[in-house]
């Protein structure tokens, strides 16, 4: 699991587009009523244990402010 506290751009040589996976997604406070957003992602079929939980990433206060302006504009 990660907290995404702050995104950083880089460039990169190689454009290709993955392959689609299965997500899910949730929305919850902490006890000091902080909002982050959970986003899990499941393995692909052709993975030895094909749409187990791959990855989870956690957008935190900070992450979120810098995920909503890069949405903003691109």
């Amino acid at each position: 699991m990660a907290l995404i506290t702050d995104l950083e751009h880089i460039t990169m040589e190689q454009k290709r587009v993955h392959e689609s996976v299965k997500a899910t997604y949730r929305v919850f406070c902490d006890s000091h009523g902080d909002t982050y957003l959970q986003i899990n992602t499941y393995g692909s079929l052709h993975r030895q244990m094909p749409g187990a939980r791959s990855q989870t990433i956690q957008f935190g206060p900070e992450g979120l402010a810098q995920l909503r302006e890069l949405l903003r504009n691109i």
